[in-house]
C-alpha cells in the first residue's frame, strides 16, 4: 500500500508541476514534435484514448460508489 501511495504522490506532484510551469512543458512536446512527429502523433492517441477510458471508468466507479451508499 505505501507504494501505491508513494506512486500517486509523484504523479500529483507531477501534475502540479506541470500545471504550475506550461511553458515549459508546451516547449518540451514543441521540440518533442519537430524531432519527432510521428512518435507524437502515435503517443498523443494513446494517450488521448487513455483518458477517455480513465473519464470513463471514474464515471462508473463514481455511479457504483453512490448506489452502493443508497
Amino acid at each position: 500500500m505505501r507504494t501505491t501511495d508513494r506512486m500517486l504522490a509523484s504523479v500529483r506532484a507531477g501534475g502540479d508541476y506541470v500545471r504550475a510551469h506550461p511553458a515549459t512543458f508546451a516547449t518540451l512536446l514543441a521540440g518533442l514534435a519537430l524531432l519527432r512527429p510521428r512518435r507524437v502523433w502515435r503517443w498523443s492517441k494513446r494517450g488521448f484514448f487513455a483518458w477517455r477510458i480513465w473519464r470513463a471508468v471514474r464515471t462508473q466507479l463514481a455511479t457504483f460508489a453512490a448506489r452502493t451508499r443508497a
